[in-house]
């Protein structure tokens, strides 16, 4: 899982883009809690594999949302 720690703050990155703070927050909670869940489980080398794979196209997604995400204008919140 070499490749797991660049995609993990790669993830990150995507999510602290986003404009709106409960979007930014769901998604970082998110992928925290995605790899977490897969650094504490026993994955053979086919499922790590399958894992980093399914995360890679999350994170596509991510980067997609947020760009369009910051397109939109949106009304800060007080907890911002």
């Amino acid at each position: 899982m070499s490749q797991a720690l660049p995609l993990y703050r790669s993830m990150l990155r995507s999510a602290r883009r986003f404009p709106t703070y409960n979007f930014r927050e769901y998604f970082s909670r998110r992928v925290r809690e995605d790899f977490r869940a897969a650094r504490d489980s026993s994955m053979s080398e086919a499922q790590q594999d399958a894992f980093l794979a399914a995360q890679r196209e999350k994170a596509r997604a991510l980067a997609r949302q947020s760009t369009i995400s910051s397109l939109y204008s949106h009304t800060r919140l007080v907890v911002e």
